[in-house]
């Protein structure tokens, strides 16, 4: 929790630091250097409280949430951009970042700076990138956005049953949900843990237990299911909370940046 400029630390508030290169060693996307049939579209920026970037082929627009907007232009694919004066940043003239028709929906990140969240959401005609940094202060970060030039087929869509995934949190500050066949893992970013974490009909504690097995007493997702099939809708949540495509399985990202907790309810869908 942090209170404006006159920032308040909570005596006694428990904090479990997770440092950037542990939450990368979770995701393949961080890991895969650009081809050469790939556009990327680098950033670097300092940010403090939450933003979102829009990208298609007319153009960015920043939409900014919580705390202050930069103070300083960021770069964008090599072009100088001050969001509080131009919101929205042309893909023409001067301004031109994508050099070529892009394929969004295989876009992908690579994290390179930054001690908070940053997710990206895809679809067919742009992707959304999401910044959240929910402790003291200002950061500066850095990332790449990479995408395909070539457009692939899609692939066969696998024949795994059609199935439903209710997620329910309360946050205060920055968590990930990594998802699998084999069950969930919590990993904590900034300040408090979560209370009770409900998956479907499972309450679970991720700060008493950081895993749970989908198995058991503990099953939450009938399976198997197509990973790459799923869509999430967020029900509620005043601040962000994306899904991730990941090898195998997902990753749900949370990042409150207001004061106090709030809750936060998705339900992701598969088979679609």
């Amino acid at each position: 929790m942090r209170l404006g400029n006159g920032r308040i630390v909570l005596l006694g508030l428990a904090v479990v630091a997770t440092t950037a290169a542990g939450f990368r060693s979770a995701r393949a996307d961080d890991r895969n250097p650009a081809g050469s049939d790939e556009v990327v579209l680098g950033f670097k920026g300092t940010i403090d409280g939450s933003e979102q970037i829009k990208i298609n082929r007319d153009g960015a627009a920043w939409r900014h949430l919580f705390w202050d907007m930069p103070t300083e232009p960021v770069t964008l694919g090599g072009v100088s951009w001050n969001p509080s004066d131009e919101p929205v940043l042309k893909n023409e003239g001067r301004t031109r970042f994508l050099p070529r028709a892009v394929d969004f929906r295989s876009a992908r990140l690579r994290r390179i700076k930054g001690r908070d969240t940053v997710a990206l959401e895809t679809s067919r005609d742009g992707v959304i990138v999401h910044i959240s940094d929910t402790p003291f202060e200002a950061d500066l970060y850095e990332f790449e956005v990479i995408l395909p030039t070539r457009l692939d087929r899609p692939a066969a869509r696998s024949r795994e049953k059609r199935a439903t995934l209710r997620i329910v949190a309360e946050i205060d500050g920055s968590d990930q949900l990594h998802i699998n066949a084999d069950g969930a893992r919590w990993v904590h970013g900034q300040w408090e843990w979560p209370g009770e974490v409900r998956l479907n009909d499972v309450e679970w504690n991720p700060e008493a237990s950081p895993t749970l097995s989908n198995s058991g007493g503990t099953r939450f997702l009938d399976g198997p299911v197509d990973f790459s099939s799923a869509r999430m809708t967020v029900n509620d949540g005043r601040d962000l909370a994306v899904m991730e495509h990941a090898d195998g399985g997902l990753v749900v990202y949370f990042a409150d940046s207001p004061n106090s907790r709030s809750t936060y309810d998705v339900t992701i869908r598969f088979g679609d």
